[in-house]
């Protein structure tokens, strides 16, 4: 799919993410702000098939959230999940095309009150330069026992706390 790619759809879906990010990094290096979020996507963790320019975009800003902590500087990438309540996810064919998805996969939908929770945790003074939010049901992921290595540093706090949703901070 990658090589499918054409420059053109690259930089649509890329250079608005990238280049607005650069310009608010640019914008703020010099000040002293007390939090910066980033809003990426859980397609740059996970990956999202067909849709490798949008999973870099968000990547973008990881890395970016990433170099500011580095340079002790505010920022926190917040890789969202899909919402239950509002976006493309909320309604229409999209919504359908969700929930058929997270009965096969174990990946839900973000409750609004769950993202209201996790972007107060992204804000505050200690939090990590990247963090995770979608909820995920361990047990219908995990169905055939097997924990895929990239999943296991997530599952862990999420399991501790078994019937909760847990964002997921990465240091």
């Amino acid at each position: 799919l990658v090589q499918r790619l054409k420059a053109g759809a690259v930089a649509s879906s890329f250079a608005p993410k990238a280049s607005g990010a650069s310009l608010v990094h640019a914008s703020t290096a010099q000040v002293a702000i007390q939090a910066l979020v980033l809003y990426s996507s859980v397609a740059s963790a996970l990956g999202n098939v067909g849709q490798g320019n949008y999973a870099a975009a968000n990547a973008c800003l990881d890395g970016l959230a990433s170099c500011r902590r580095v340079r002790v500087l505010a920022a926190t990438s917040v890789q969202w999940g899909a919402w239950a309540e509002v976006g493309m996810a909320a309604r229409g064919a999209v919504a359908d095309k969700m929930a058929a998805m997270e009965a096969a996969s174990g990946f839900g939908r973000i409750g609004l009150a769950q993202g209201l929770g996790a972007l107060h945790a992204a804000v505050l003074p200690k939090a990590s330069p990247l963090v995770g939010v979608v909820p995920v049901q361990w047990e219908r992921l995990l169905r055939d026992g097997a924990m895929p290595a990239f999943l296991s540093s997530m599952a862990a706090p999420a399991l501790a706390k078994q019937g909760s949703v847990a964002t997921v901070e990465q240091r």
